[in-house]
């Protein structure tokens, strides 16, 4: 009988909402302070970043205490949250597909699910792309 090879995958994991998210660690920029108690903008290397918060899909627009900065092509987008909770390695057997019918068309961009045994709960792993994709129309 053959083996698996079980592949990791790397992720930053971040609370908004109450709810924990996340994101490939590849994908990560930088973390700075958020939008708590400034402006509604955020400067990074004299750049404005473009703010998203998965709050805001909800209706919650709150200030948040860290901006998590986004390596992508187009801009430079930043994920407020309330807390960055850490960097986890996640063996590919520990990531579920979330059906269509529990996401639906508003949580569209949340496709997988993780137990994070260190922290005893459920997080949810956003398609950064489809999320700004939907955020930006």
């Amino acid at each position: 009988m053959r083996r698996r090879c079980l592949m990791m995958e790397t992720f930053l994991c971040f609370e908004s909402e109450g709810a924990f998210f996340l994101i490939p660690l590849k994908l990560v920029r930088h973390i700075v302070q958020g939008n708590a108690g400034q402006e509604k903008t955020i400067t990074f290397n004299g750049c404005e970043a473009e703010i998203y918060s998965v709050g805001a899909s909800w209706g919650d627009n709150r200030e948040r205490e860290y901006a998590v900065l986004l390596e992508v092509e187009d801009g430079l987008p930043a994920l407020l949250a309330d807390r960055v909770a850490g960097v986890f390695e996640v063996p590919d057997d520990r990531i579920f597909e979330l059906p269509e019918d529990v996401t639906g068309e508003k949580n569209d961009f949340l496709t997988q699910a993780v137990y994070l045994d260190s922290s005893g709960c459920w997080a949810f792993v956003m398609d950064i792309e489809r999320f700004l994709n939907k955020e930006r129309n």
